[in-house]
C-alpha cells in the first residue's frame, strides 16, 4: 500500500508509469476498493478504470481550452488517438502551476518510497527526468522550478517547463527534441532560450493596486448617501507589454 503522496511524488519527479496508473484507478473509483487479483473481470475492470480516468481528463482538458487534445491513457505511452499540442500542453502545464501541492513536488530533484505494508528494507531512491532543474548538467537552468518531462519513441522528448524569475512566472513547451543532452539542440536548451526571450523581452506592468479608486462616479437620482459613490479596484490589475512598447490602456 502506498500513500498519495508517494505516489505523486513518483509520478511528477521520475515519471513512475505505475504510479500514474495507481492514481488513475484509485480516482476512477473514487478510491473506493477495487479487485487487485489477476482475474479476467478483474482486467475488465482495469481497463474501464483507466477509460473512465481518460474520459476525466479530456473533460478537463476541454475545460481549460485545450482544443486538440485527446487522452486514452493515464501515462502518455504512445497511442494514435492519444495527442496534443504545444498550446494545449501550456494551458494544461499553466493550470497545474497553480496547483501548490504540484507546484511543491516539481522543484524536488530526488524522492524516496516510505516503507509499505509488505516492504520495510533499504531506501529506495529515484532522481528527477527534469534536467533544468539538475545543477551541474548540461541543461541546467537557475530560474527553472518545473514542471514535467515525458519521452516516447515516437514524440521524442518533450517537456512542459517552468521558470520564474523576478516575481514573474513562464511556461515553456518543447516537443520531438532529439536529445537531452547536447548543450544546443536539446529540449532543456530550447526551454532556457524561450525563457531568455521571455524575461528579456517582456514586461508586466501593473496599472492598478488593489483597493485604489480607480473613478468617482456620480448616480443619477441618487440619494445625497448613495449619489456619489468610489470606484475601487478589487485586485491587483496588471498587462504584460513587449519591453519598449508604449502602453495605452483604457
Amino acid at each position: 500500500q502506498f500513500s498519495i503522496k508517494d505516489l505523486l511524488n513518483s509520478l511528477l519527479i521520475a515519471s513512475a508509469n505505475d504510479s500514474a496508473f495507481a492514481l488513475a484507478e484509485y480516482v476512477a473509483n473514487n478510491g473506493n476498493n477495487y479487485a487487485l487479483d489477476s482475474s479476467n473481470d478483474s482486467k475488465i475492470a482495469f481497463q474501464n478504470s483507466i477509460q473512465k480516468f481518460s474520459d476525466l481528463m479530456n473533460q478537463k482538458a476541454k475545460s481549460l481550452g485545450c482544443v486538440n487534445t485527446n487522452f486514452v491513457n493515464p501515462n502518455g505511452i504512445h497511442n494514435d488517438n492519444h495527442y496534443s499540442t504545444a498550446h494545449d500542453l501550456a494551458l494544461i502545464g499553466k493550470y497545474s502551476y497553480n496547483n501548490s501541492i504540484i507546484r511543491n513536488i516539481v522543484t524536488k530533484t530526488s524522492g524516496e518510497l516510505d516503507n509499505t505494508n509488505i516492504y520495510n528494507g533499504e531506501k529506495r531512491v529515484y532522481s528527477l527526468t527534469n534536467l533544468l532543474l539538475k545543477k551541474g548538467a548540461s541543461g541546467y537552468y537557475q530560474y527553472a522550478n518545473g514542471l514535467k518531462t515525458g519521452y516516447t519513441d515516437a514524440a521524442k522528448y518533450c517537456i512542459i517547463a517552468s521558470a520564474q524569475k523576478n516575481e514573474r512566472n513562464l511556461i515553456a513547451v518543447v516537443l520531438h527534441s532529439e536529445n537531452t543532452k547536447d548543450a544546443e539542440t536539446s529540449r532543456e536548451s530550447d526551454c532556457k532560450k524561450l525563457f531568455e526571450y521571455g524575461f528579456n523581452n517582456f514586461a508586466s506592468v501593473k496599472l492598478v493596486k488593489a483597493n485604489d479608486t480607480v473613478k468617482n462616479l456620480f448616480i443619477l437620482n441618487g440619494n445625497k448617501k448613495s449619489r456619489n459613490v468610489k470606484a475601487i479596484c478589487k485586485n491587483d490589475i496588471s498587462v504584460l507589454i513587449q519591453k519598449g512598447e508604449a502602453l495605452d490602456v483604457t
